[in-house]
Formats: structure tokens, sequence, C-alpha cells
């Protein structure tokens, strides 16, 4: 039998767009894999006859598809059309789309999560609190996680343009630590609120993380 994502029959990918999210080391953009998780998603959730719905967001609603049966090219197209654009806040958007979605549903949010972690509770909550089943997909680069860049080079910061000189190598080590300690503390705080989270390199190849997520949640759905 085919594996089921458990929906609860209405359903919305929040895709962030901020600007760090066109990060990429290699072949695609975090962005860009993303785009390729949420068509894909949404599509399987098509097919088990859910109503299925869209939002982009930077630290607003970009663009916006309400969840319906009738839906799936709008979905598309508007996951085709994303570009990573300015600042990213889940906050404001978080909070539109619990008051826009009274129907309770099921929420994936696609993002690099680069906030601290207690804004990021505090933005999902809205959605805890309306019932919602909010699974959080944490994308990160290869590049992000190992810092293995040569020895000298300028960075800019992707949402603020800042440029700043780096020695990789002189902060490589204490760069490794503090995202290893961000990726726990989210998966750890995001469990406390009874939000599913999932870490995504976006080196693994897409149809592998496609098959986990959808053995988890048929898991999840089981036991629930």
């Amino acid at each position: 039998g085919a594996l089921l994502i458990q929906t609860l029959d209405n359903g919305m990918v929040l895709l962030d767009v901020s600007g760090s999210m066109g990060y990429g080391s290699g072949a695609l953009t975090k962005l860009a894999y993303a785009k390729y998780l949420a068509a894909s998603l949404t599509y399987f959730s098509h097919r088990q006859r859910d109503r299925v719905g869209f939002a982009s967001f930077d630290d607003d609603i970009i663009e916006y598809v309400p969840p319906s049966a009738k839906h799936l090219q709008q979905v598309l197209y508007g996951i085709d059309r994303a570009v990573p654009l300015g600042k990213g806040a889940l906050a404001r958007p978080m909070a539109k789309i619990a008051e826009s979605q009274r129907r309770r549903g099921f929420m994936l949010v696609l993002s690099d999560l680069y906030e601290d972690p207690d804004r990021v509770i505090a933005a999902l909550g809205p959605l805890r609190d309306a019932r919602h089943d909010v699974v959080v997909m944490q994308l990160l680069d290869p590049m992000e996680l190992s810092f293995d860049f040569p020895d000298a080079a300028t960075f800019e910061d992707a949402e603020s343009g800042l440029r700043l000189p780096v020695v990789p190598s002189r902060v490589r080590t204490d760069y490794q630590r503090q995202v290893a300690e961000h990726v726990a503390t989210m998966q750890r705080r995001l469990g406390d609120h009874r939000i599913d989270y999932m870490f995504v390199d976006t080196s693994q190849p897409l149809d592998a993380l496609l098959f986990s997520y959808l053995m988890r949640r048929e898991q999840l759905r089981t036991v629930k």
C-alpha cells in the first residue's frame, strides 16, 4: 500500500523566501531544494484528495493560496515563482496564517530557521494553539554545517548585506559547535512543544529525504 501523509484533510506548505534561503554551495540553493520538497509533498497531498494551500514569506506573507481541492495548479505556480528576498522573521507571517486558518489542519514550515530558538517557538505558538499539526523542516547547506571554506574570504550576510572579512580556519571549530547546538536546541525545544522537527541537509538526495519523511509521518499516524 502507498505511504500516506496524515494531513487532516486541510494542509498548507509555508515556504521561507528570506535572503538566506538563496544560499547554495552546490547545485541547489536551500530555496531550490525547499521548492522541490514543497511541490512533491503538495502533489502527494492532492493525490489523497486533501485541500492544499501555500504561503511564501520573509518577515511577512509574500504570496498566499488558501487550501482547496482545486488549487493544486495555483500552489505549484506559487512555489515556482518563489525567489529569495529580504530579512526573514517568522512571527508576523505565522500569526497571519494562524488567523486565516480556522479549520484545524496540517502546516509544513520549510525554513533555515535563522532566528533565535525562543523567537521560533513564540512564532509557531499560534499555530499550535489553534491545534494544527505542525511540522518544521530546517534546511541547511552542507557548507553551513562544515564551514569548510578556503583560508581567507569576505562573507556577506544575505539579509543585511553586511560584509565581513573572516579567516575560516580560526573560527571553524566554534562555528561548527554553534550550528550543532542550534540544531539540537531546535529539535529539543520544538519537540517539547509537540511540533514535529526534521533536519534537512540539502546535499541529501531528495528522494531519500522524501521517503524518510513519509515513513516518519506514517509512523506518527499509526501512533496517534
